[in-house]
């Protein structure tokens, strides 16, 4: 048997096997192809576009932007409205009530010794030293509210003002040159220096006087003129 004759008899044994493994070859060789290719469309799929992704950072950077804005606007509100309430409110100019110096300054925002109490509290008012007897004058013309024994700061008068304003009158004696509902002018005596004020009893002979618009507590030192205080 020459040679050609022995290649076809081993074609026509082994060619069967030979067509089979052939066919697997191009299947496998599809399915990993197929897979590649899905693979690769799930990840385009699940990457965005470059303009959606450029969108997005736009909108987040639209939405900061507008945050921004809205506490720029409230910001500016409140401090539009600060200004504007201090332009409204008049200026006042107070008598002084009783000639003397400050022996305690008004602290409405820090804490001041009170010998009396012994402890640190805020105050309210300013006292105004004067001795016991002194006449007591209206610091500004208005009616008065309310004549009252306070538990802490004794023999009190309160008179109101024109636009809300209110000044207040502790440590009076007992004994009272005006009455509730009677109408005042600035300077008028409305009553004396006491020692009424179990709160401030430890303190030499004082007025103390207080000042408020609304439901604000002043510093009635800021609307006199020539007042001081004492030095220690």
């Amino acid at each position: 048997m020459n040679a050609k004759q022995r290649i076809m008899s081993f074609l026509d044994k082994q060619g069967f096997y030979i067509v089979l493994a052939l066919c697997l070859v191009v299947i496998s060789v599809t399915a990993i192809l197929s897979l590649t290719n899905d693979k690769s469309a799930d990840d385009q799929a699940q990457t965005p576009p470059e303009s959606q992704v450029q969108e997005e950072d736009q909108g987040q950077q639209a939405n900061y932007a507008g945050e921004n804005m809205v506490m720029e606007d409230v910001t500016t509100s409140e401090q539009t409205k600060e200004a504007t309430e201090k332009k409204a409110e008049p200026k006042l100019s107070l008598a002084r009530p009783v000639q003397g110096d400050v022996i305690m300054e008004f602290a409405n925002d820090k804490l001041l010794y009170n010998s009396t109490l012994k402890q640190w509290t805020t105050h309210d008012g300013i006292d105004i030293a004067a001795a016991e007897g002194t006449p007591v004058k209206a610091a500004l013309g208005g009616t008065v509210e309310s004549v009252s024994q306070d538990a802490l700061m004794g023999q009190t008068i309160v008179l109101s003002h024109e636009n809300g304003y209110k000044t207040i009158y502790s440590n009076l004696a007992k004994e009272l040159s005006v009455a509730q509902g009677d109408k005042v002018s600035k300077d008028q005596e409305i009553g004396k220096v006491g020692k009424t004020a179990i709160s401030e009893f430890d303190q030499e002979a004082h007025i103390h006087f207080g000042l408020v618009s609304g439901d604000r507590k002043l510093n009635p030192m800021e609307f006199m003129s020539g007042i001081k205080v004492k030095s220690k």
